[in-house]
């Protein structure tokens, strides 16, 4: 009833002892508290944790308003995967370190820019790269272009293999490429959209397929392969929105899974669906909701990593600043993400989209070193590429 009085003075120091009696957030206690204005706060408790994970959510956010989330993501990454999945992630502590400065494999000083890279890497230790790059830049805003680097680490000349239909619903542009490989076909997802008012709006999620992995690609018209592109995932937003794209695949237990960013005025997030292993595999799609919240964080790539039994998830957050940094996401089930541990050490400043080296099923190995590749770069549109190794482990 004083707090009117308290919260006018800035103390040095508030420390509340038995600090269990604000585990209730919405209790007028703990919301007067909150109101104090210090230097410092103290809080002290026996019991901090007396009945549910959420108590100690509202000390917390007493000490250090924000360090533990909102009270919905910390119920979405903690309360949820420990009292009602039982996730042993959540148990244990991982790291990634990015080992060095890496190789440029493009300078944006002789061209505008490359983005989003797809990374395939074989077990001969060639690789094969997809690339967002520059269209005409009038009717056609982006394409997909493609390297081969062989097991010596020579790359291949640059190449166009996909660009927009005319006339069609992705001929505006085609980037954000996301590849897998199975029955003998290689699979490019992209972003696109019909939408020339929109400056890179209303975008949906579409896909082509070619035997060779610089084609040519026939793409998916919504019955079969070939001919106009219909989208697999459907954005039904506002065409001022962003929309729905940035896929990421992997195959596991005999499905495959598709991931994607979907971001408008409403809902910022990274959902999941799954398909069957078959040719037309659009036709069987799923919904499976939503994996991650898109916190300040950027596109994700999505793999399986078959040494940890986990699924990782790679971001960089803070895209395009000078605080920008590699993030990791692990999950036991494909679906369940809760952040892992993240690294600014050898990270370019204003990096953005990365792609994680993975085999043809979406698989990484991280008993060995992992490749990452992400575009950086200050001035807009003027993006180089970079190629690193980097280590995860758990500690």
């Amino acid at each position: 009833r004083d707090i009117a009085k308290l919260k006018k003075f800035n103390f040095r120091y508030v420390i509340l002892d038995e600090s269990q009696n604000i585990k209730n957030a919405i209790s007028q206690t703990a919301q007067s508290v909150k109101e104090l204005n210090s230097d410092h706060k103290l809080a002290l408790s026996g019991t901090p944790i007396e009945n549910k994970l959420e108590e100690l959510w509202s000390v917390f956010d007493f000490l250090m308003p924000g360090f533990l989330f909102n009270v919905a993501e910390f119920n979405y990454r903690y309360v949820t995967p420990i009292m009602e999945r039982q996730d042993k992630t959540v148990e244990k502590h991982y790291n990634i370190e990015v080992l060095e400065k890496g190789e440029l494999i493009f300078d944006s000083t002789n061209d505008y820019y490359r983005y989003s890279p797809s990374l395939l890497k074989y077990e001969d230790g060639s690789m094969d790269i997809w690339l967002s790059s520059p269209g005409n830049s009038s009717s056609q805003w982006d394409y997909i272009s493609y390297r081969h680097c062989d097991s010596e680490g020579n790359w291949s000349k640059e190449e166009i293999v996909l660009k927009p239909t005319v006339g069609s619903k992705d001929r505006c542009s085609v980037c954000d490429p996301g590849v897998i490989y199975f029955d003998g076909y290689y699979y490019l997802a992209y972003t696109a959209t019909d939408y020339y008012e929109g400056n890179g709006s209303y975008n949906m999620a579409f896909v082509a397929r070619s035997r060779n992995a610089d084609g040519p690609f026939e793409k998916w018209n919504g019955s079969s392969w070939g001919g106009d592109p219909e989208p697999i995932i459907f954005y039904d937003g506002g065409k001022d929105n962003w929309g729905i794209g940035e896929v990421s695949f992997v195959i596991k237990d005999e499905d495959l899974f598709i991931y994607y960013s979907y971001i408008d005025v409403l809902d910022n997030y990274i959902g999941l669906c799954k398909a069957d292993l078959c040719e037309d595999w659009p036709l069987t799609i799923r919904n499976k909701g939503k994996v991650l919240y898109q916190n300040n964080h950027d596109s994700v790539d999505f793999v399986y990593d078959c040494y940890l039994d986990l699924f990782l998830a790679f971001s960089i957050g803070d895209r395009m600043s000078e605080n920008s940094y590699l993030q990791v996401y692990v999950s036991e089930n494909g679906k369940d993400f809760r952040e892992a541990c993240s690294t600014k050490t050898m990270i370019c400043d204003y990096a953005h989209n990365v792609g994680i080296a993975k085999d043809e099923c979406g698989w990484v190995d991280s008993s060995k070193d992992l490749l990452i590749a992400y575009a950086f770069g200050k001035n807009w549109g003027r993006w180089s590429t970079l190629l690193q190794p980097a280590c995860f482990f758990e500690e």
